[in-house]
């Protein structure tokens, strides 16, 4: 097989390549940063690139594996990691000439979970600035492009994530979503997106946004991968207060269970009030295979969905938490859009924040 090819299989059949040492990671880690160094003029989808650290990773890995210590499926897998992720010792811009030069001492918990998992960490990849926006269209680090068309925007705020993976650059990217920036980006580009239950996965190591409703989440090829990534992500996390210490079923064997039985709601309001025909075509046909393969379908309503946008407002206050220091100290630093975004917040009032709060 030739090497180039070797970036094309998903994590499911590399992992067992890699476990049977027919594939080597410092091989694999090589092509996928040259690769990544190869499309960077046209994605644009990194803002720091890890050569040393990523082929140290990698020697690491396959040492490890030859000495009979494989980890997971995960071990010796190239992997990206969003720029607002903590990184230990490795600049975390959130995207932001405010925070070019900001260099956490820590990793975030999700980051620790992938490095203890064998996973190589490739490098930091461009986003909205601060995650604030839909385009991944970055005033200091410039415009994320869609690998299908360049001329496109892959979508935001975690577009170089999304980017990476769609154009086989990375096996999987860790985003972040609060109200779309993984799974937008994983409609714009074909990837999988997740935003997982809340409190399944430790916010801990996660910059910016809020603390309230924000999620660390998958972007990956197919749906077996989703479920290897979030089999390592997901756990309790004692210094984080909102994890769950519930039992982590077996994601990846529970996929080959039967969907014969399962009921799935099917929302009559909000989602088809305003849709365009040919979306709304494609949505009814893959509700259509479900119901092929067994799935029971039943309308629902969700009344309480006429009241989402009162979350934003709870979510200015709390990114204002983040954002008073720097306007201070670097209010020049911010791009006009993400300066009066921020700005907003200082407007919400205590009653109208506990009333968001109770919505929520």
């Amino acid at each position: 097989m030739a090497t180039f090819d070797l970036l094309k299989l998903p994590i499911s059949e590399m992992a067992s390549k890699i476990k049977s040492k027919e594939v080597s990671p410092v091989e694999l880690t090589s092509e996928a940063l040259s690769y990544a160094e190869s499309q960077q003029a046209n994605l644009n989808s990194f803002i720091s690139i890890l050569y040393d650290q990523a082929l140290l990773q990698a020697r690491n890995a396959e040492s490890d594996i030859i000495q009979g210590n494989y980890k997971s499926p995960l071990h010796g897998i190239p992997i990206g990691i969003k720029d607002n992720i903590a990184t230990a010792g490795i600049r975390t811009t959130l995207g932001s000439k405010v925070l070019n030069d900001h260099i956490p001492q820590s990793d975030a918990h999700v980051v620790t979970r992938c490095k203890d998992a064998g996973a190589i960490i490739l490098g930091k990849e461009n986003m909205e600035e601060f995650a604030m926006g839909a385009a991944s269209n970055n005033p200091h680090f410039g415009a994320v492009h869609n690998p299908w068309n360049l001329d496109h925007t892959p979508g935001g705020s975690s577009g170089g994530g999304a980017a990476n993976t769609a154009s086989l650059v990375t096996f999987a990217s860790l985003g972040t979503d609060f109200g779309g920036s993984v799974r937008m980006p994983a409609s714009f580009c074909g990837v999988v997106g997740l935003k997982q239950t809340f409190g399944l996965v430790s916010q801990r190591g996660m910059l910016g946004t809020t603390f309230n409703g924000d999620h660390i989440g998958p972007l990956v090829r197919t749906v077996r991968d989703c479920a290897i990534l979030l089999q390592v992500m997901a756990g309790y996390d004692a210094l984080d207060p909102s994890t769950v210490p519930v039992p982590i079923p077996d994601y990846i064997a529970n996929l080959d269970s039967p969907l014969n039985g399962i009921t799935i709601g099917i929302p009559s309001n909000y989602y088809f009030e305003v849709i365009d025909t040919e979306i709304q075509d494609n949505v009814l046909n893959a509700i259509k295979k479900f119901e092929d393969f067994g799935v029971k379908l039943k309308n629902i309503s969700l009344p309480n969905m006429k009241y989402a946008a009162a979350i934003r407002a709870a979510a200015l206050a709390d990114s204002l938490v983040l954002h008073e220091q720097y306007i201070r100290s670097n209010r020049r630093d911010y791009s006009d859009d993400s300066l009066y975004r921020a700005l907003a917040g200082q407007f919400i009032l205590g009653r109208d924040y506990a009333k968001a709060l109770k919505v929520q």
